[in-house]
């Protein structure tokens, strides 16, 4: 078996100088004695046994409580003195009776949380190794290839069940089945069970991965791997033998035997089990649990620590609590919203738990459950504004951690990489399975976990996701549990809570990867067919919205076809498995929304203008023609600038034109009949191009909403000139008027500014004429944050009140730091901002370009040759486009070359993200040029928003600065 070489941590000498002594407990009337020298055999446990011999020797009435009936009756107690004897009997009736062999596995398959107890530590203590098998799937086939798989893997084992069970394992003639409950006990010797002879490295207990297809991996978990980890954790978090354990998942899962189970034995603490049903039935029962047995330490996933929370908030009659003695909550096993961790920190604290009882948590069966924990959670993650928590350091020493790209370099501070462990606690391999464990490890001996993650200033852990659940979409990176959380936001009451699901399929009609959705409609429209489509219709607004992309297919599904695994999650490879071998296909034809060129009334759209522009829209937001009117707006929620770009591109392939419909007229056009008017005005008119539109035409202003209550705000564009970023904003601002300032010199007939004078000029008399009277708002990103500070310098000066002003990543000494780069750079960046790669990858390019001329014609051909050309053409990003981008670029680049920040405005919001490229600015330089934004206002603000220059006015981060700026936007009085 190939894996790390494990360093013995444990020395086998037994001091011969230490006295023999004899604990004495009365046990079901037989007198027990403990020899405690084999209890202690030397200041460390070498195995499993000897710590369940230290635990029933120093503290003899700790022990196990089991619940199997809720709070209804007191629970059944099981020291572990009765747990060590009680083994030890039954072990010595598997050697007697030859059912098990040393350090070979057997199969331990049982319903009950007492009866799996018993019988994991009666083979521990035989000297071979429980695998202790998970619940077996409601699906016949999905069943059938799980027991083939124990067969491959363990050849002939002995299954240890119940009779009842004999059934379920039938299929399989290998199997050795043998009925607990007629086996006749003989009588152990504590200290000379063959379990006591095991070394630090032999395998303890095999733990089964969430096998999606039924080929689960058997995870060897060895004694002193498990025995670190439990001491590092006891370490971590001060445990001691008055800490109380709880678990409500089955032993089966690293989260109860790792993280739970064996920690409460090496504490010497009390640990109670309950029944998984009772909990997941009536989620609020947790919080009653960790009350009324005074627990300290348990665990929840994220999805059910919402439901629980939310289920005891809503009751009307709330039964008085006491989480005094509460220290953790492990919460781990899929992603954690910072939301759902301060709802539960705050409703636990009104119970007197402790600050900081919450630990957002990240581990695999590989790793013993939990080795990353976030001790200040959820405060640090609110601070930083994280809406998915960041699982803080590692547990040490055991453990090393280093997060990498595709070369095996270290990913820079706040990039994204893979996430590689090593050290005491990381598995050995998996058994009986050399291929899966070759797989996993590097040569230099890191487990490769298959996550993806990032680390923070303070060098906190963040896990982006799993490889497999990373969606690629556009050229970007999108994280499967980003995508299901936003969906979950914009939807609402139509799906089920934690029953969505996203992955990627092959989209033949692109020709490119697709996001697939499943979701379980809520109890109170799964009947209604039109409720379910209108989910669904909002659900591909949502990923829109997210991705700036629909999804290639929405199906709801009942939850008998989305089986959660014992803590709660779904398998998304699974889901995967069962979409594209068809078996979803019934479920969808009911309410199939999926006919985007069906015929419309020609009452609703009555011209072939119209009728082109509908099927355009409808296309590329999920709405259905049929809904589409001529009323309907073109700014409709979930349509960001990339769609646009899209939308715009279609338009002008569907009507044929012969020339670029300019930006500002879709914009202008606030529905799809006006747009259609436009259209039909323009071409009527003749030899006229679109394009031919020049200086006299030019209105600096773009109305992207002219209605509403509040004040204002201006959007001045980047230094690129894009002004389509803004249009992100618009759902979150929906009762202010919004405009955005276009550049001078897009359209091949339009001159450039001359000098940055000339721009404030032009944009200082726009405003005036949008606005003639204050208050004003400004609000740009990077170059555009520099104009809105000249713009508030000219009309304060001249007595008119400016309430807000704001920059987004925007150094003052902008003109020192920002004129060096190239427009090839530039093209590079904006062809990321298009999606055509990931703004990760523009490094990489620019060594690969480095060669070429940095203008726009021979590089445009070298681009043409390496991306497909109707690609580009999609994006907007044809030669034509790219010379007036290039003439833009230069036009700004010699603006910031010679602009000097200088003077005062009355106010000054910062929203700062961290610096784009670490290789030339650290986090700390970067800030003290950010924070030199003090000598330029009375009152400068600083607003920490998450993402970076170019994502963060994208989902998840938009999120983050919407927040941030309706926050600024209201201390500002407007």
């Amino acid at each position: 078996m190939m894996g790390i070489q494990k360093k013995r941590a444990f020395s086998p000498d037994v001091s011969s100088a230490r006295k023999k002594t004899r604990t004495r407990q009365h046990i079901s009337g037989e007198l027990l004695q403990i020899d405690a020298r084999a209890a202690h055999p030397n200041d460390h446990p070498r195995n499993l046994w000897s710590l369940l011999q230290q635990a029933a020797s120093d503290h003899p009435t700790k022990g196990i409580g089991f619940r199997e009936a809720g709070l209804s009756s007191e629970p059944t107690k099981m020291t572990y003195a009765e747990l060590l004897k009680q083994a030890a009997d039954r072990g010595t009736a598997l050697l007697e009776l030859g059912l098990v062999h040393c350090a070979r596995p057997v199969v331990v398959f049982f319903e009950r949380p007492k009866d799996l107890v018993l019988w994991t530590w009666s083979v521990i203590a035989s000297g071979a190794i429980p695998a202790i098998l998970p619940p077996l799937s409601n699906d016949s086939k999905t069943q059938q290839g799980q027991l083939e798989n124990i067969a491959t893997l363990f050849g002939s084992p002995t299954v240890l069940t119940h009779r009842k069970h004999f059934a379920t394992f039938a299929s399989v003639p290998s199997f050795l089945l043998q009925d607990a409950g007629n086996i006749k006990l003989a009588h152990g010797n504590i200290s000379s069970m063959q379990g006591s002879l095991a070394s630090p490295s032999d395998i303890a207990v095999l733990l089964f991965t969430s096998g999606s297809t039924g080929r689960a991996k058997a995870v060897e978990t060895r004694h002193g791997q498990l025995i670190t980890s439990a001491q590092g954790k006891q370490k971590m978090h001060n445990l001691s033998s008055d800490t109380n354990f709880m678990a409500w998942i089955s032993l089966d899962h690293s989260a109860n035997f790792c993280e739970l189970h064996v920690n409460a034995i090496c504490s010497g603490s009390d640990q109670f089990h309950v029944p998984a049903l009772d909990v997941v039935e009536n989620p609020s029962l947790f919080w009653e649990l960790l009350s009324v047995d005074k627990i300290g330490y348990s665990f929840s996933p994220n999805s059910f620590l919402s439901k629980a929370t939310k289920d005891f908030e809503s009751r009307e009659k709330r039964p008085s609590l006491d989480l005094s003695a509460l220290r953790v909550i492990m919460v781990g096993g899929e992603a954690n919203l910072t939301a759902t961790l301060d709802k539960a920190d705050k409703l636990g604290r009104q119970y007197g738990a402790p600050e900081n009882f919450i630990k957002a948590a990240y581990g695999l069966s590989e790793t013993c459950s939990a080795c990353f924990y976030n001790l200040q959670s959820p405060r640090y993650d609110l601070a930083c504004q994280n809406i998915f928590s960041s699982v803080g350091k590692h547990i040490s020493p055991g453990l090393e951690l280093r997060v990498v790209d595709e070369q095996l370099d270290p990913a820079p501070q706040g990039q994204q990489g893979a996430i590689q462990l090593r050290g005491e606690i990381v598995f050995g391999g998996y058994y009986n399975n050399q291929i899966a464990t070759k797989d996993c490890m590097t040569t230099d001996g890191w487990f490769m976990t298959g996550d993806l993650g990032s680390l923070d200033e303070k060098k906190n852990l963040k896990v982006v996701g799993r490889n497999k659940e990373i969606l690629i979409l556009n050229g970007n990176n999108y994280s499967s549990f980003e995508l299901e959380h936003a969906i979950d936001l914009h939807v609402g009451n139509g799906t089920t809570s934690s029953y969505i699901a996203s992955f990627a399929a092959w989209d033949n009609a692109t020709e490119s990867e697709g996001a697939v959705i499943v979701f379980n409609p809520s109890d109170d429209i799964a009947d209604n067919r039109e409720k379910v489509a209108e989910t669904i219709k909002a659900i591909k607004q949502a990923c829109v919205r997210f991705c700036s992309k629909p999804p290639i297919d929405v199906v709801p599904l009942p939850k008998s076809e989305m089986p959660k695994s014992t803590i709660g999650k779904l398998s998304r490879q699974q889901l995967k498995s069962h979409y594209t071998s068809g078996l979803f296909e019934k479920y969808r034809n009911d309410v199939s929304d999926e006919d985007h060129t069906e015929c419309v009334s020609t009452s609703a759209l009555e011209t072939e203008i119209r009728r082109k522009v509908a099927e355009v829209l409808s296309k590329e937001t999920g709405i259905r023609v049929s809904e589409i009117v001529a009323s309907t707006s073109m700014l409709r929620a979930g349509v960001d600038s990339l769609t646009y770009l899209r939308i715009k591109k279609k338009i002008e392939d569907s009507l044929g034109l012969s020339s670029e419909m300019p930006m500002a007229l879709l914009l202008t056009a606030s529905t799809v009949g006006e747009l259609s008017r436009v259209l039909t005005e323009e071409l009527e008119k003749p030899h006229y191009s679109l394009a031919d539109m020049g200086d006299a035409d030019y209105d600096p202003i773009v109305t992207l909403r002219g209605s509403g209550s509040k004040v204002p705000i201006f959007l001045v564009h980047p230094g690129g000139g894009e002004f389509l970023i803004w249009l992100s904003l618009l759902e979150h601002m929906p009762d202010r008027p919004m405009y955005a300032f276009r550049i001078r010199g897009f359209h091949s007939s339009e001159s450039t500014f001359a000098s940055f004078d000339d721009m404030l000029d032009c944009y200082e008399a726009a405003v005036l004429r949008v606005q003639p009277h204050g208050p004003y708002a400004f609000m740009g990103l990077c170059f555009g944050g520099a104009v809105g500070f000249e713009l508030t310098k000219r009309l304060e000066s001249q007595g008119k009140e400016v309430k807000f002003c704001g920059g987004i990543d925007n150094p003052p000494r902008l003109g020192e730091i920002g004129s060096d780069q190239g427009f090839k750079h530039f093209l590079l960046q904006l062809m990321a901002f298009h999606g055509l790669f990931s703004i990760d990858d523009v490094r990489m390019l620019e060594v690969r370009y480095q060669d070429i001329p940095d203008d726009d014609g021979n590089f445009f051909y070298r681009i043409c040759q390496d991306f497909d050309s109707g690609t580009l053409a999609d994006a907007g990003l044809t030669h034509s486009k790219i010379k007036s981008w290039r003439r833009i670029f230069l036009n700004t680049m010699s603006m910031v070359k010679t602009y000097r920040t200088e003077g005062k405005v009355r106010r000054y919001d910062v929203f700062h993200v961290p610096p784009l490229d670490r290789r030339l600015w650290s986090d700390d330089e970067w800030a003290e040029l950010i924070y030199e934004w003090d000598q330029y206002g009375d009152s400068v603000k600083y607003h920490q928003v998450t993402g970076n220059h170019f994502t963060v006015l994208n989902q998840p981060h938009l999120e983050v600065f919407q927040r941030s700026l309706n926050r600024a936007l209201a201390d500002a009085g407007i």
